[in-house]
């Protein structure tokens, strides 16, 4: 979710306006999935870089495009539910 994001966002645009996987470029979209991994993500390196995008992001969003990034990433956590909140753990079979 972070590459999409990141994709989305703009990250891998070059100089000419071409992005290097094909993504348009959705802020409002890509700030809410930043946002949304910052809310949910235990993995302390992947909230650390989403955050850090999240404020690369901001600086080219005004208010109200933060409010519908936030309205969005709701929006996908409602309907992409998380399959588990833990990780597998291996042990010794009994």
């Amino acid at each position: 979710m972070l590459n999409y994001g990141r994709a989305v966002g703009g990250f891998y645009t070059d100089n000419n306006g071409n992005d290097e996987y094909g993504f348009t470029e959705d802020l409002v979209k890509s700030y809410g999935l930043f946002w949304l991994i910052t809310e949910t993500t235990r993995e302390l390196s992947v909230r650390t870089q989403a955050a850090q995008d999240l404020q690369t992001i901001a600086k080219d969003m005004t208010a109200v495009q933060i409010d519908e990034a936030k309205v969005f990433a709701r929006q996908w956590e409602a309907d992409h539910p998380p399959m588990s909140e833990y990780r597998l753990t291996y042990s010794s079979v009994r």
